[in-house]
């Protein structure tokens, strides 16, 4: 019976995109665009309740998981609310909920994607697959499994392909397309992301979502299934587009990261790094970085120590787009303020100039 956690949310009021805070004898929080608040006219949860309200939400396996290791994951379905993730933790004073809304089947459309993104897409070819590497990377909460979940949507629309994820939990349920889904959740139908990789790749898929890449094991996964021509689009928690390439290749031992280093080069269709700022109306607005890779002939290579040349690149490469060219979009279009903008940008002084109107 999930309902009774519901019967929590449902005063909240309109949650819109917020992340749900809940603690053992706290205040209900919601987090948008950046601020924690505490719910207005809300009462902290007593212990016990929120115990139970949770045990009832999740199934039974999950909760023993959260027992055991003091942390656990799971997507949830709560009426008539909509699907959540929720994260649960142990701390000093108790347990901790963080509940996320899963965004339905999102499409790049309604998600204002870029024009850069499209670009990105349209690299993995127009009539057929052509395979490799696209990395989706941000910090926690910028929307990267919703846009991963989009592209594959795009995907299983534009070509009769076998779509395949590796996630944990699995998030969301795409809708029927032109193409055959297969989905596996860590935890529940493999041991490991790397194992699901790997029972992935004998059922022969054309694309692969891996919604984390936890060690080096999983990232010679992702990494050989993209060089061998697979289309494969990986989640990295890191902020901006170099940022992300270094993660990707820190996950390997200091003697391969040159070798990793031009893999990647290899393989690597495109990189986009997602922001999401607060907005002038306390909305959040995407501020999306993207990297277009080697293999679209925008740049002639990845080395270590990179990062000054893939920005000059991103700045001169029309398919390309920069964070500083982002928030200057969102500027001008009166969404976010200038000195929000100022706080994310790589050049601040770019933004050392009155606002419009």
């Amino acid at each position: 019976m999930t309902e009774r956690l519901a019967d929590i949310l449902a005063p909240l009021g309109d949650i819109g995109g917020a992340t749900i805070h809940l603690g053992a004898g706290r205040v209900p929080k919601l987090r948008r665009g950046g601020a924690l608040v505490a719910a207005r006219g809300a009462a902290p949860i007593a212990a016990r309740d929120l115990e139970a309200m949770v045990r009832d939400a999740v199934p039974p396996e999950i909760w023993a998981t959260q027992e055991a290791t003091g942390s656990a994951s799971v997507a949830v379905e709560l009426e008539p609310l909509g699907r959540f993730r929720l994260q649960l933790f142990a701390r000093s004073d108790g347990l901790g909920v963080v509940l996320r809304p899963l965004v339905p089947a999102a499409t790049l459309e309604s998600l204002e994607v870029p024009r850069a993104f499209r670009s990105l897409l349209a690299a993995l070819g127009s009539k057929t697959l052509l395979g490799g590497l696209v990395i989706v990377a941000g910090p926690c909460g910028s929307g990267k499994t919703t846009a991963c979940h989009a592209i594959l949507r795009e995907l299983g629309q534009r070509w009769d392909a076998h779509l395949a994820t590796v996630e944990d939990p699995v998030e969301l349920v795409l809708p029927r397309t032109r193409s055959t889904l297969s989905q596996w959740q860590v935890g529940r139908d493999v041991a490991s992301f790397s194992e699901g990789i790997d029972r992935a790749l004998h059922v022969s898929p054309d694309a692969l979502l891996v919604t984390a890449m936890p060690d080096a094991e999983t990232a010679e996964g992702v990494l050989a299934a993209a060089q061998g021509g697979l289309t494969v689009v990986v989640e990295i928690e890191a902020d901006g587009v170099v940022r992300a390439l270094e993660s990707f290749v820190e996950r390997f031992e200091p003697r391969h990261h040159e070798l990793v280093w031009e893999r990647l080069a290899s393989c690597l269709r495109g990189v986009i790094s997602q922001l999401l700022i607060p907005g002038r109306d306390g909305s959040p607005c995407l501020a999306a970085e993207v990297l277009v890779g080697p293999r679209a002939g925008v740049i002639p290579g990845l080395s270590e120590g990179d990062g000054a040349r893939l920005y000059e690149v991103m700045a001169r490469a029309e398919v390309c787009q920069t964070r500083d060219e982002a928030l200057l979009a969102l500027v001008d279009a009166g969404q976010i303020r200038a000195e929000d903008a100022a706080d994310h940008a790589r050049d601040r002084s770019r933004f050392a100039r009155p606002e419009r109107a």
